[in-house]
């Protein structure tokens, strides 16, 4: 009768215990708010690309200057061409765009899709727009399937927890309130400039990856192709680096050609400034930037205002050709390390 008792209390507590789980699971996917993400945005302009955009392109000071009411679904730390694709799909059928800027860092065509932590993933995650979304991103995804295994820590972690609370609830509100803007601040600023005597030595002294990957240049294309497919204007971006990082690597005007292919293949503009002539006026080695290739919050603040007025500009029919120079070796010809 005793044994009787306890497997009956057993099966009783193993069964308010698995309720509790479902209805804890339940709550977050399906009752919680964060599924009504984006119901209500309307953002015209979408800003998809890795951390150069993330954190080079402050959506309200560009849209001071572009006319728009965008939003920032760049990715922090060098994110997958899956990855890219899959949030530029999520913000698409979310959003009535009129433009959408592609921005496609120097690395991009040659990186190898399995060098990315799944905090970063999951942090992408969490701006697509609603449960649904997210688990069909999760299960297409194969940075997801990898790092879902290596992240199984997720109960032993406060991290860990973080990461899966991003897959399955996403942030709602933070991403109402900063329209994705993620801004660098230091209490001390950057210096990147190079003295005379590195200037001389380092010179062209490191290559950059040129090769391009079959799989990520398929991937590139397919972003394009979609984003023209839904009406918008479509802008490949690469923002500024310092001028450090142009003058110290070699291999530069072969990625602007494999830019410049894609922009002539598929008829969208193409806009990369490190070619700007006047770039000192906009931003400096000295304050602009917080590592050689990221914008710091001054620097994000002058170029996000200087490309939506260029986008503005342009969008009313104006030629602004005539602000950069044609390759990287003619802007490393006038580079401020050319006359040290």
């Amino acid at each position: 009768m005793s044994s009787s008792r306890t497997k009956t209390a057993s099966r009783v507590i193993a069964g308010i215990l698995i309720f509790l789980l479902v209805a804890a699971a339940a709550s977050a996917v399906l009752i919680h708010p964060y599924d009504a993400q984006f119901k209500d945005n309307h953002y015209d302009c979408l800003l998809v690309g890795g951390s150069h955009v993330k954190y080079g392109v402050d959506p309200f000071v560009f849209d001071r200057g572009a006319g728009t009411n965008s939003a920032n679904y760049g990715i922090a730390n060098g994110p997958t061409c899956e990855a890219r694709l899959s949030m530029l799909r999520s913000a698409l059928k979310q959003n009535d765009a009129k433009t959408v800027v592609l921005e496609i860092a120097y690395d991009v065509p040659a990186r190898d899709p399995s060098n990315w932590d799944e905090t970063y993933e999951a942090a992408a995650v969490a701006q697509f727009g609603d449960w649904k979304t997210r688990i069909d991103y999760m299960k297409h995804d194969p940075t997801f399937i990898r790092n879902g295994v290596a992240s199984l820590y997720a109960v032993l972690t406060q991290s860990g927890v973080d990461v899966w609370k991003n897959r399955i609830r996403g942030r709602e509100g933070e991403f109402r309130e900063t329209k994705g803007r993620l801004v660098y601040t230091a209490t001390k600023v950057q210096d990147m400039h190079l003295s005379d005597h590195d200037a001389t030595a380092l010179k062209d002294s490191t290559p950059i990856p040129t090769a391009v990957r079959p799989d990520n240049d398929r991937l590139i294309r397919q972003m394009i192709s979609e984003a023209k497919e839904s009406g918008a204007r479509v802008v490949l971006l690469v923002t500024p680096m310092t001028e450090n990082m142009v003058w110290t690597h070699v291999g530069w005007d072969s990625f602007y050609e494999l830019m410049k292919g894609y922009a002539a293949d598929t008829g969208c503009e193409l806009y990369d400034y490190n070619l700007l002539r006047d770039r000192g006026r906009y931003f400096s080695d000295e304050g602009s930037f917080f590592d050689e290739v990221h914008l710091n919050e001054a620097g994000s603040e002058a170029f996000s205002l200087k490309l939506g007025e260029d986008l503005k500009r342009t969008a009313d029919g104006e030629d602004i050709s005539g602000q950069f120079y044609k390759s990287y070796t003619e802007a490393k010809e006038h580079s401020r390390y050319s006359k040290q």
